[in-house]
């Protein structure tokens, strides 16, 4: 499918394998240039030359988003870099029900799957707005809308996530769009 944005900049944040290395390859076969990025160098290189192999422009960002510090290096680069489309893939998860979700389990769940969005959104919506021109993808997943009984902070956090995207999509309107990104294949944008 040709989207017509060939020549684009995109990071996916946690795309050294799994879902996030398929959007990677998936955006590259669109003509987008990509920011691989993740924690282990090792992965990230090798997911780097997967999309070089196939003639993609791919550059490596590395770094840890629910580290204040760390995600503060990784959004300066994507920045610098360009970055014109964002998803915002990251999305740690633990498996506890409501007996064993500890209350510490609740920020660090808030803070591996949105406050990880938000540092990277804040960060390049100045470039975005300047440029008129932005994409914010945020994966979402079933659990924002039907909680699971055996990931309940991580439900908590994805329904955050989508309210946190529906603000966005207003606050941005004109030059930047948010979407979903649903786990189930589908893309869902905000009005």
């Amino acid at each position: 499918m040709d989207l017509g944005l060939a020549g684009r900049r995109a990071m996916v944040a946690a795309s050294t394998r799994g879902i996030g290395a398929a959007m990677t390859r998936r955006l590259a076969g669109e003509g987008y240039a990509v920011l691989v990025h993740g924690r282990n160098p090792a992965r990230a290189d090798e997911a780097a030359a997967e999309l070089r192999a196939i003639g993609a422009v791919a550059d490596i960002v590395l770094g840890d988003l629910a580290d204040g510090e760390a995600a503060e290096k990784v959004a300066r680069w994507a920045a610098e870099w360009g970055v014109d489309v964002l998803v915002n893939n990251a999305g740690p998860f633990a498996e506890h029900d409501r007996e064993s979700a500890e209350p510490a389990a609740w920020p660090e769940a808030m803070n591996g799957n949105v406050l990880s969005a938000v540092r990277m959104i804040r960060a390049l919506t100045p470039g975005m707005r300047e440029r008129g021109w932005g994409r914010f993808i945020n994966v979402g997943s079933r659990a924002a809308t039907t909680p699971l009984p055996n990931m309940v902070e991580y439900s908590a956090a994805k329904a955050a996530v989508v309210d946190m995207t529906t603000g966005l999509a207003g606050h941005l309107a004109g030059y930047v769009n948010g979407f979903n990104l649903r786990v189930d294949g589908g893309i869902a944008p905000v009005p």
